[in-house]
């Protein structure tokens, strides 16, 4: 079965910090934040996620496109979650057979 690409997202990006018990980090729950890739700003200072609308249309696509990314941030996070819970559950195996 061929692996399924990865898509981009174009405004976030999954910022995803998880302890490595077998470097000998304390065990942990992983530590995620979504970070702003594109961002746009104004004069005032004012940052943007999407660009400028001029119709409601325009906005619900906007709207359309910053979940579909969400959802794929969530997805990605799903998939490391469970990486590093699987390598926990390794170590720890691993660790007890030897004591």
């Amino acid at each position: 079965m061929a692996k399924k690409a990865r898509r981009e997202t174009y405004r976030f990006a999954l910022h995803f910090l998880a302890p490595n018990v077998s470097e000998g980090h304390l065990p942990g729950s992983p530590r995620v934040h979504i970070r702003l890739k594109n961002v746009t700003g104004d004069a005032r200072g004012n940052k943007f996620v999407t660009c400028e609308c001029v119709s409601l249309r325009e906005l619900d696509e906007q709207i359309a496109m910053l979940r579909d990314e969400l959802r794929l941030l969530r997805a990605e996070a799903q998939r490391r979650f469970k990486k590093h819970r699987e390598a926990e559950e390794r170590h720890w195996k691993w660790r007890d057979r030897r004591h």
